[in-house]
């Protein structure tokens, strides 16, 4: 592997100070090219790989692509036109299209325990007693919000518990 003049980490064969054939870049916005090259350029049979985990798949002829596909990260295909996913006519998930639904009542993701006294902001977990939004591993702090947000999560999210609630009859 060596960096290129634009700062991307190349890797394959060259040619003429050229990558050819099989080869790999990954550009400096951490975004991958796996796939051919011919004379540095794209060429041939070649994906882009994102940061989020999406894909353009395509074919390539001097570094364009001629023709090509995305699909998000959960391998949801990207239409361009009569986008189904999510429409007001179908509002079910990925899951729900590609595998059908889950039983009634069944739970493959449970919400997991708030840390006692805390609250869940959505991006972290509000401390009332240290006024600070850390990452839910707690290792790094995310906010330190004013008291007006702070009253607003007090009021509206949800809250570890105290004690274990009492079972009901």
């Amino acid at each position: 592997m060596e960096q290129g003049w634009s700062g991307s980490i190349l890797s394959g064969r060259k040619v003429n100070g050229w990558l050819e054939g099989e080869g790999r870049c990954v550009l400096p916005n951490g975004v991958v090219y796996e796939g051919q090259f011919k004379g540095g350029n794209f060429h041939g049979k070649g994906v882009l790989i994102y940061p989020d985990g999406g894909r353009y798949t395509a074919e390539w002829e001097e570094g364009l692509a001629v023709s090509g596909n995305y699909s998000f990260k959960d391998g949801l295909p990207y239409q361009l036109e009569n986008w189904s996913y999510l429409a007001p006519s179908d509002r079910r998930f990925v899951e729900e299209v590609q595998d059908g639904f889950d039983p009634q009542r069944t739970v493959q993701r449970r919400t997991e325990k708030l840390p006692k006294g805390t609250y869940d902001t959505g991006v972290g977990y509000f401390n009332g007693e240290t006024g600070e939004i850390r990452s839910p591993d707690g290792r790094s702090l995310v906010a330190v919000p004013n008291a007006l947000f702070a009253n607003w999560i007090v009021t509206q999210c949800k809250r570890g518990a105290e004690e274990p609630c009492e079972k009901l009859s």
